[in-house]
Formats: structure tokens, C-alpha cells, sequence
């Protein structure tokens, strides 16, 4: 696990100094490349008359180079700040040009931005659908005081899915010097047929089941010299980690973008999405590993 190429877009709208900012912040710290990547915007090749084709491609092509040259400021702040960037441009559709860029530059990370004020349009139409096809881990830029890392949440259902998202807030917080709470949901209406058994056998509560399932997923990872802290909450996973992330101020939630509805009904996949929407802090959504990346 390491962050040596970063996959960074912008769109050069007014979030763009944020996600810039993010973009070089990881740079620095992990000593990585930044591929910058902008997309303008077109429709499909199919719908595009033949007798106009060509003059349509002269067009964009040209479109394209005017808005390279329009990010010189940032390219200025990566040579000054003496980090190592390649600049691209392509045309499509955003969010499937920037996932087939992470996998064309071999991307470590790939970090985008968000709109506060306007969430399902802004992010509907590009982060979460980034979100959702790419292979690699997207780091969303929500905050927008690009401070340091100094504390991380990790939500966890205890699924070999969430195992990856705490693997990386695991990895984050030892580069970062980071302080980690490690966070389960449980709901208060179960199914499980895990928890229906021992609540049955073991007469125990909802709450130290969730406990004793807790300390049972830690024991699969080196916390040495981690920081870490551990929390049980009871409501609905999305709100509880929004709130929680608002409350104490952390400055990243690390999560898995799949789930399960197994142990505790936490199917993470849609609470990750609502977390994109409502957090305010940025957030790293993860990817769970192909069987040949294990």
C-alpha cells in the first residue's frame, strides 16, 4: 500500500484551489507525482453527425488546449512547490474519463472535489459516480480549510469489506501521526441470525455483542503505535457517522464502498454515498481488493 501517482481533475471552477490544495498536500507528504487531469465535457462520438465529424474534433481539440492553458496558475504552484506532475486533457463524459485516467496512469489515489450547497446534482453527477466505477481509492474533498490529517474515523461492520478501509486508515494514520477511532453501528431492529443466537445463548445486549465482534476484527491488524480509539453507537449508520465526524471534528472518514447486511445491517455501499453527501469533512471511500490484489 503506498501513494506514488496521484490522479487529481479539475474542473477550474471555484472548488478547484481546494482540491488543488488536497492534491498537493498528499504530494508532498508522500512524495508522490500529481497527474492533472481535465475533461471538457462533449457528447457521445455516436451522436455526432458524420458531415460535421470533423470539423467537431478541430473544434474540441482546440477547446481542449485552451483549457490546458487556462490551469498555468496551478502548473505554476507545482513547479514552485517543486512537484513532480504530468498535465492531461481528454473529452467525454467526466466521470468515465477520469476513471479510465486512473487506470491509464496506474493512480495510487484519486482525489476530486464536491459542492456543498448543491449535493445530489453536483455530486450525483460526477464524485459519487467516480465514487461508485472506479478501481482505485477517491479521496472527495469536502472541507475546504485543506488542514492536516490529525484524527481519522474508520466505520467498520466487521466484513472483509470494511478490511480494506481499515487498512488504509490504519496506513494514513501512521504517515499522518494521526489519532484513529475505529466506529461500528449497530441498528436497533436486527435480523442477524449472528446476533438472534447470542442474544438467545449468551443473554447479552445488542451493545456487547457489537463489543466483543469488535475486539474479534481488531486482532487481524498491527495497531502498534497506533493511537486508536473505539466506538459502539446505536441509530442509522449514515447520520451517526456524519454526526459523530461533525461533533468531534475529524478531518477524514476512511470507509469501504461496499457492505454487508450480515452482523449488524450496515450494508456500507448506500451509507457511503449518503456520507458523501452530508459530511463535512473530506472522505476516502475504498475499494474492497480483487481476489489476485490480496
Amino acid at each position: 500500500m503506498q501513494i506514488k501517482r496521484i490522479l487529481l481533475p479539475v474542473d477550474l471552477s471555484k472548488i478547484t484551489p481546494f482540491v488543488t490544495c488536497r492534491g498537493k498536500f498528499l504530494a508532498k507528504t508522500f512524495n508522490a507525482k500529481i497527474i492533472l487531469l481535465h475533461v471538457l465535457e462533449t457528447v457521445p462520438d455516436n451522436e455526432i453527425p458524420t458531415e460535421i465529424s470533423s470539423i467537431f474534433k478541430s473544434y474540441i481539440e482546440e477547446a481542449l488546449k485552451g483549457r490546458i492553458a487556462d490551469m498555468e496558475d496551478i502548473e505554476k504552484e507545482l513547479k514552485e512547490e517543486g512537484i513532480e506532475y504530468e498535465i492531461v486533457g481528454e473529452a467525454g463524459k467526466p466521470y468515465e474519463e477520469i476513471v479510465k485516467a486512473s487506470v491509464k496512469y496506474d493512480a495510487d489515489i484519486v482525489v476530486i472535489g464536491s459542492s456543498h450547497r448543491i449535493k445530489r446534482i453536483i455530486l450525483g453527477s460526477t464524485a459519487e459516480k467516480v465514487v461508485r466505477y472506479s478501481p482505485k481509492p477517491v479521496w472527495v474533498c469536502r472541507d475546504r480549510t485543506c488542514h492536516s490529517i490529525k484524527s481519522i474515523l474508520v466505520p467498520v461492520d466487521f466484513s472483509e469489506f470494511s478490511e480494506e478501509a481499515m487498512k488504509w486508515g490504519l496506513y494514513l494514520a501512521r504517515v499522518f501521526d494521526s489519532k484513529l477511532t475505529v466506529l461500528h453501528i449497530v441498528k436497533p431492529i436486527i435480523r442477524s441470525p449472528t446476533y438472534i443466537r447470542l442474544l438467545k445463548e449468551k443473554k447479552l445486549s445488542l451493545r456487547e455483542i457489537a463489543h466483543l465482534e469488535m475486539d474479534k476484527f481488531l486482532l487481524k491488524f498491527d495497531l502498534t503505535e497506533i493511537k486508536y480509539t473505539t466506538k459502539i453507537l446505536m441509530g442509522e449508520p449514515h447520520k451517526k457517522i456524519t454526526q459523530l465526524a461533525k461533533k468531534e471534528q475529524f478531518d477524514l472518514i476512511v470507509m469501504g464502498t461496499h457492505g454487508r447486511s450480515g452482523i449488524s445491517h450496515l450494508i456500507l455501499g448506500s451509507v457511503t454515498e449518503k456520507v458523501l453527501e452530508n459530511a463535512c469533512c473530506d472522505v476516502l471511500a475504498v475499494k474492497p481488493l480483487k481476489k489476485e490484489e490480496k
